[in-house]
């Protein structure tokens, strides 16, 4: 790479990228439409790799790129036909290419090595073993290929825009303010005219009148222009964040093509909605759930080609993603049609696994049943392959959808297909809420996670084991401000404000003072130095300028049902006047649930932390009899936490609970000093309780 710079290999990779996506999109469709307008596109495309590669001294990339050249060539002019080892070996080239371009052409001897073996397998693709470069003819055609979009772009560090976004939000939280202030000499300049009327009044009154109204009537004016500027500098800014839809998802059509091949199924891929306008942040994590439904859609519904015949379908599968907006969320609707789900199955694989009982499993509606899907751990297949039969495919997507602030749902038809529904914001630095009023304060809560709005007569509300319940539906009501520990709270009058939330698997309905209005917020997490804050996700500055937190509606939901719980008594006696305590300790709010349910039954009181950090917070500032840790977590891992844990109170036993089950993972488990290792996979077996129940008695006897 001598005598090439940062900016210049910067500009090679962009050229890279949007080459490379050229070549994915060409060879996609070259198979089944091999029209000469196909084949010119791909030829440009593996000519400006190459000329941009040797212009940067990429020398690895230039000479895959030569070599992707001559089959071109030979397709074209008919020498070799065009075949599926041929684009296989075309897309192992573009990888190739794309990791000498990160690694600026410094390859050791294996990378050569796999160089030499591609470009020997691209000629033999050709049916030639040339060398040289292409005809002159074609060379001079391809050069004066169009490869410029006409868009200006710039490239800007994440970071520095979302510091324009919170600036933009303060340019109209100032406005705000300035708005209140002309309405306050508004109302001055009424109190003069008035004293105008009285006869007593001097003409330097009526000149000051005069320069008053002048003067109000400009910061009227600069008011509304400041204000029109700052909605437009926010709205900018904002849409600086979205991207489309097809930016995130330029790499699914290879995907499925390559897994279909393996699994040797025919499928066909349909993305709608490619231009809708996603946040950048949501886009990128959306590649991991989505690529978990895509294999469990190859892998666990469609059918092959014979099956299908034999049910009188289309001999290739049809699997379909479309983005829209609606509702001032962004949907994404993943279906397939193929077969389904068997629920009467399902049903003996939950009784299999005492999931449920065998009085209540008829009695679920399939809707019900759907929900065991996404238990951490769970799956409908009896075999594990490499794509799937795991079960953590269902869970890991909720889990990301509800980090996000959204949803995901399923709904299965047998024979016919499977349906997943995500519902999530449509940028994550702007939510939208609805201002509720409690104890007099002004709190956020996203609109994704609410169902409804409720006027309730105390008519329409009964009691059931002493809780307050919604006669119709049953829906268990909680007062906002006891949840909150606020003092001065409504919880009763004539007719009680309500807000359903709903997290996919229950509703509960919190009573608060006053509804107000809709209002989108501009999110600022709150300080580190705070530690975990119960029940509150973040800030945000209203438009009047005051503060509001916006509610964390998961940490409700733990509070919600906590107080609706009826618990049983321990199985492990705490000694007289105490109950047993534990902390879960996951990033994954499924995990977290199952976990807490299940030591619930046992009989403890269990608090929960979403991180490393969070648990650590919680175990040095609480007491505890035991910890459940993942070891996988953001900002400190559970390794770390048990070996802090073990540093400060060595008797405590810690359980680490991982989807990891290699020796030497739990190898570091035991090194960290954890009591026991369990696995996620054998999570639903007694296994974990039998340890839960040891470990207790253990600390017990001690």
């Amino acid at each position: 790479m001598e005598g090439a710079d940062d900016f210049m290999l910067d500009l090679f990779r962009q050229e890279v990228e949007t080459q490379l996506q050229a070549l994915t999109d060409g060879l996609l469709t070259v198979e089944q439409e091999p029209t000469p307008a196909r084949l010119d596109g791909l030829m440009r495309a593996a000519h400006s790799l190459k000329g941009a590669a040797r212009m940067v001294g990429v020398e690895p990339a230039e000479r895959v790129a030569h070599a992707m050249e001559d089959l071109f060539v030979s397709w074209q002019d008919g020498t070799a036909g065009i075949t599926s080892e041929g684009v296989d070996a075309l897309f192992r080239a573009g990888d190739l290419i794309e990791e000498s371009a990160k690694s600026a052409g410094s390859w050791d001897d294996t990378q050569l090595l796999r160089q030499t073996a591609l470009i020997e397998e691209l000629q033999r693709c050709c049916g030639l073993q040339r060398q040289t470069e292409p005809t002159a003819v074609v060379a001079e055609r391809e050069m004066v290929a169009e490869t410029e979009t006409g868009e200006r772009t710039l490239r800007m560090d994440a970071d520095r825009l979302d510091a324009l976004l919170a600036l933009a939000g303060e340019v109209q939280i100032q406005s705000a303010w300035l708005q209140r202030f002309s309405q306050t000499l508004t109302a001055l300049r009424a109190n003069h005219a008035r004293l105008l009327l009285d006869r007593q009044a001097t003409p330097a009154m009526y000149d000051f009148g005069v320069d008053l109204n002048r003067r109000l009537d400009e910061l009227v004016g600069f008011e509304r222009r400041l204000y029109h500027v700052g909605v437009r500098l926010y709205d900018e800014v904002v849409a600086s964040r979205m991207r489309p839809f097809r930016d995130g998802v330029r790499d699914l059509p290879r995907r499925v093509r390559d897994l279909a091949r393996s699994l040797n199924k025919q499928v066909e891929l349909q993305i709608l909605g490619q231009d809708v306008q996603v946040d950048r942040d949501i886009l990128e994590r959306l590649d991991a759930p989505l690529n978990h439904l895509i294999r469990n859609s190859l892998d666990h519904g469609l059918e092959s080609s014979d099956e299908r015949v034999r049910q009188g379908k289309p001999p290739v599968g049809r699997l379909q993603l479309q983005a829209y907006h609606r509702g001032g969320q962004l949907h994404l609707l993943l279906q397939d049609d193929g077969r389904g789900l068997d629920f009467e199955q399902l049903r003996q694989t939950l009784a299999e696994r005492r999931l449920a009982t065998p009085e209540t499993l008829p009695g679920l509606s399939e809707e019900e049943l759907t929900q065991f899907l996404f238990l951490p751990g769970f799956s409908t297949r009896s075999a594990v392959t490499e794509l799937s039969g795991r079960g953590v495919g269902l869970d890991a997507a909720r889990s990301t959808a509800q980090e996000m602030g959204g949803q995901l749902n399923a709904s299965f038809v047998a024979g016919e297909g499977a349906r997943f529904h995500f519902s999530l914001p449509i940028t994550l630095s702007v939510l939208p809420c609805l201002l509720v009023e409690v104890a007099g304060q002004p709190f956020g809560l996203p609109l994704s996670r609410l169902e409804r709005v409720l006027k309730l007569d105390p008519s329409e509300v009964t009691r059931v084991e002493g809780r307050r319940v919604i006669r119709e539906g049953l829906i268990g009501l909680v007062n906002a401000a006891e949840l909150l520990e606020l003092e001065g709270g409504k919880a009763d009058g004539p007719v009680l404000s309500a807000v359903v939330l709903s997290n996919g698997l229950s509703r509960y309905g919190l009573v608060v003072d006053s509804l107000g209005g809709r209002q989108s917020l501009l999110l600022q997490p709150l300080d580190e130095r705070l530690g975990r804050v119960q029940h509150v996700s973040s800030g945000a500055t209203l438009e009047d300028g005051s503060a509001v937190l916006v509610l964390d509606v998961d940490d409700l939901f733990r509070s919600m049902e906590r107080t609706f719980e009826q618990k049983p008594e321990p199985e492990v006696s705490a000694g007289p006047g105490r109950r047993r305590r534990a902390l879960v300790v996951d990033d994954s709010i499924t995990v977290r649930e199952v976990e807490r349910h299940a030591l619930e039954l046992m009989g403890l009181d269990v608090d929960v932390a979403v991180d490393g950090v969070d648990g650590w917070h919680l175990a040095r500032t609480q007491s505890y009899d035991l910890v459940v840790s993942d070891i996988d977590m953001p900002r400190m891992d559970g390794l770390e936490l048990c070996r802090l844990i073990k540093g400060a109170t060595p008797w405590l036993p810690v359980i680490i609970v991982s989807y990891k089950e290699r020796e030497e993972d739990r190898a570091r488990g035991a090194e960290a000093g954890a009591d026991r290792y369990v696995s996620k996979g054998n999570f639903q077996n007694d296994s974990f309780r039998e340890t839960v129940l040891e470990l207790l008695k253990r600390a017990g006897d001690a």
